[in-house]
């Protein structure tokens, strides 16, 4: 399933961006919720002392009243009109004694309050109404400690009351709603210009993506060679065009050499396969005895080997690069098989008069793959063999050395200069271009060692002076560390 990079990057902006106005949000709520409530507290605590102020025992009428004058207001902090409507005063019987009109008959909740903090609490009348409401501990001046209820006895003695002081929360409930919906509304608002603003943003910001595409869409398939350039690239894009590009260069090399081995391929067999069919052409012209079909017979099918060993070495270096080969390391003596694979070439090096010169340690054995080593080896051998001259020299060494085995071998008759030992492991070069056509030489080999050889480990090198000494040096290294 696909995703939109732009619509991922919009929805966990958002996203976030919401989770972090709801945190916000809900903060903001409960701070103003918390600074209303103390307000709405504060009010009922300034009117409850207010009214505490203004308890007095009138000794005319017996009874305890609540006289306000202006200096009493101006103290409490209120004024006439602020006077609580829900008020009541309880004696330390929890009888309530004074009961305002507001009330209709109903109480305030009551609970004992000792001391000089006052009691916040909320409560529900009988009739429904709700509200909160703040209760203070008191005394009233002038009522005698014997009698609270009928006459005064004329002592200045004073008692302790809890005072209640009660108001509807309506006004505070409607206030909380407002911020409530005010902070939802504004955290919804945010988020949807957050989103529009977001999506503006991305599209502007991801245009050089589509472009890019665009960009892309236009190199051809069987033309590499254009690359992308995309003007006032952020430099986000820069690291990611620059590896397209490099691998377009790569797709190209590739595509330049794929071209180029198959051009080779067909010129290499064009000239067996034209022998094959010269031989062939030539025996069927007209009758011949037996031996005559034999040679051509015995031509043709050393031909058909030549062939045969192209296309066994291209299958090789193939599997090679593709990293299909596997690398499987035993214990083996190099010198040992150096020793046998050379006794192969010493019936045509013979028949060039050449002289062997070998130093070969028979004894150290490394870790190493023994098919690779000794396909190294035949190629090497056979690359010598094929281009030392007549009555020259071959030189093959073997020595040990620190973590692995070192391997040298030189021939006269070099047809290489100096200067072109760099593409001695190209496909399909040849140090002798004339010889294009002889023993079947199609220039792989070393192209083939070169590469068995990194995948052993080891590394390989070349030195070489036109009509002097070919050398070539390996060093293989012990896989068994």
């Amino acid at each position: 399933m696909n995703h939109s990079l732009q619509m991922r990057v919009i929805v966990g902006a958002v996203g976030a961006s919401v989770l972090i106005l709801l945190v916000m949000g809900g903060g903001l709520y409960v701070v103003v919720t918390r600074s209303l409530s103390r307000q709405f507290d504060h009010t009922l605590l300034v009117r409850a002392l207010a009214a505490a102020a203004s308890l007095d025992w009138n000794d005319q009428h017996g009874r305890l009243e609540v006289k306000i004058d202006a200096d009493v207001a101006a103290r409490g902090g209120t004024s006439l009109h602020t006077l609580p409507q829900l008020m009541e005063i309880w004696n330390v019987d929890k009888h309530a004694i004074y009961r305002s009109r507001a009330l209709h008959g109903a109480d305030l909740a009551y609970i004992p309050v000792t001391g000089a903090m006052p009691v916040y609490r909320r409560f529900q009348l009988s009739d429904g109404r709700r509200g909160r409401e703040v209760l203070l501990a008191v005394e009233a001046p002038g009522i005698d400690s014997g009698d609270l209820g009928g006459k005064a006895k004329g002592t200045s003695s004073t008692i302790p009351l809890v005072l209640a002081v009660g108001h509807g929360t309506e006004a505070l409930a409607a206030a909380v709603n407002t911020v409530f919906w005010s902070v939802l509304l504004a955290c919804l608002a945010t988020t949807g210009l957050l989103a529009v603003t977001l999506s503006l943003i991305t599209r502007r910001s991801l245009r050089p993506l589509e472009t890019l595409a665009v960009r892309i869409g236009r190199v051809a398939v069987d033309d590499l060679s254009e690359r992308v350039e995309i003007s006032s690239t952020p430099s986000e894009m820069v690291p990611v065009i620059d590896r397209l590009n490099d691998l377009l260069a790569r797709l190209e090399e590739t595509l330049s050499r794929e071209k180029a081995l198959t051009a080779d391929i067909a010129h290499e067999l064009r000239t067996p396969l034209a022998a094959i069919q010269t031989g062939l052409e030539v025996s069927l012209s007209r009758p011949r005895d037996g031996d005559a079909y034999r040679r051509t017979l015995e031509s043709t099918l050393a031909v058909a080997r030549q062939m045969q060993s192209m296309v066994v070495n291209l299958l090789t270096l193939a599997r090679a690069e593709s990293a299909a080969l596997k690398v499987t390391s035993q214990a083996l003596v190099v010198g040992q098989i150096a020793e046998s694979v050379l006794g192969d070439y010493r019936p045509a090096l013979n028949g060039k008069n050449v002289q062997i010169v070998k130093d070969l340690d028979t004894t150290t054995a490394i870790g190493t793959d023994s098919a690779m080593l000794e396909i190294i080896l035949r190629n090497l051998l056979d690359n010598a063999a094929a281009y030392v001259d007549s009555g020259g020299t071959l030189d093959m060494a073997v020595k040990p050395i620190h973590g692995g085995v070192a391997v040298r071998i030189s021939n006269t008759g070099s047809a290489v200069a100096a200067d072109d030992t760099p593409h001695v492991f190209e496909r399909f070069w040849r140090g002798d271009q004339a010889r294009s056509a002889d023993g079947g030489r199609c220039g792989l080999g070393l192209a083939l060692v070169q590469r068995l050889v990194d995948l052993l480990g080891g590394t390989v090198t070349v030195e070489s002076q036109h009509g002097g000494q070919f050398t070539i040096q390996l060093l293989i290294p012990d896989a068994t560390g």
